[in-house]
């Protein structure tokens, strides 16, 4: 049985079934190859351990119209974990900037696009620091998150470990915590 044409995760009602009359087998093919294109663009994750400050700027004033939550990590010994997401032109529409030290890693920076919020990207960046932070030897996560974030990491499985009331502004900030590996195998991996 040869393969779909289109991806396997674009269902086929999307691509359409049924050859429409006047429509030749090469354009119902190109039409199959490439209208998932025009569906769903590509995007891609990229996770950088090198500081990059320019990233990091780009965040931050994308976040501008938002508070930016204080930084719970001091980044002098701290290894760099930040994963963007990039659409089909090289262009950040979602990032994630973090920092890892003592066997923790400390999230600073969230931010999606504004037409791409409500589709999972920002738990899959979320998850995806989790994942990368355990795999280099960090049992226990943190974020310091704005109102508006703290369902999400809730819903991620971060309990609230503190708050700081009228900070800059009258702003109200969480400090959030959650358990990304078993504290001895992460512990095996740091020795």
């Amino acid at each position: 049985m040869t393969p779909p044409l289109y991806p396997a995760h674009l269902p086929p009602q999307c691509v359409g079934e049924g050859q429409r009359e006047g429509t030749s087998n090469v354009t119902k093919s190109f039409l199959e190859q490439n209208m998932w294109t025009i569906l769903r663009p590509q995007y891609v994750f990229t996770i950088t351990h090198e500081p990059d400050a320019d990233y990091r700027k780009y965040l931050a004033r994308q976040l501008r119209a938002v508070q930016i939550a204080p930084s719970l990590c001091s980044r002098a010994q701290a290894q760099t974990l930040d994963i963007s997401l990039d659409d089909e032109e090289g262009d950040v529409v979602a990032g994630i900037a973090a920092v890892m030290d003592a066997g923790r890693v400390y999230i600073d920076m969230l931010w999606v696009q504004g037409k791409l919020r409500g589709k999972g990207f920002a738990r899959r960046l979320v998850q995806m620091t989790e994942d990368e932070a355990a795999r280099l030897g960090c049992a226990v996560a943190y974020a310091s998150v704005g109102e508006s974030a703290l369902p999400l990491f809730q819903t991620l499985g971060y309990s609230i470990s503190g708050k700081l009331q009228d900070f800059r502004s009258g702003h109200t900030f969480y400090c959030v915590r959650k358990m990304i590996a078993q504290a001895d195998s992460a512990q095996k991996d740091l020795a």
